[in-house]
């Protein structure tokens, strides 16, 4: 189904379709709203069973990284996004396409740890990706690694590294 073709009944149909494979998978009906399973369909241009397996790999990847989905609210991350962790521009390009600006050189590493940061991208992208245009169009990541140095090397282990790319792979 093309995103721009996209109508009422299509949708309800392709939800419906998606949440009897998620009926075959109990681990997987955490959140089963029209609303929530149309960001994995948007995503994948309505190919069921791309957007499933999105759906299972976004589930895996919260599943074994609890602890990054805890306390995952503004107010408790606060100190980490005024500080540009991620940093989500306001508008997107032509397409929708939100962009999203890491200043990865300017962390203070010694007022909070990578998991905060994690924390805070994953906030970030939850709520993007709650926007129909990001849900069709994705989001640019953009990493500005001046004034980076040993000592923010020294913070990171291969387990953060690992979770880095899971966040933006799912």
């Amino acid at each position: 189904m093309n995103e721009r073709r996209e109508n009422k009944e299509q949708q309800t149909q392709a939800v419906q379709e998606l949440r009897d494979k998620i009926v075959l998978q109990p681990e997987l009906d955490e959140n089963t709203e029209d609303k929530f399973l149309l960001r994995f369909l948007r995503a994948k241009k309505f190919i069921k069973d791309e957007a499933f397996q999105l759906l299972c790999n976004y589930y895996k990847f919260k599943r074994n990284n609890k602890e990054l989905f805890t306390g995952l609210t503004v107010a408790e991350l606060r100190y980490v996004l005024e500080d540009g962790f991620p940093c989500v521009l306001p508008d997107g390009n032509e397409n929708g396409t939100k962009i999203m600006v890491l200043f990865a050189g300017t962390w203070d590493i010694e007022k909070y740890q990578i998991k905060e940061i994690l924390k805070a991208m994953i906030l970030s992208l939850e709520e993007a990706s709650e926007i129909k245009e990001v849900q069709e169009e994705g989001i640019f990541v953009i990493l500005d690694f001046s004034g980076w140095c040993s000592d923010h090397t020294s913070q990171l282990k291969v387990a953060s590294l690992k979770q880095i790319v899971w966040i933006f792979q799912v």
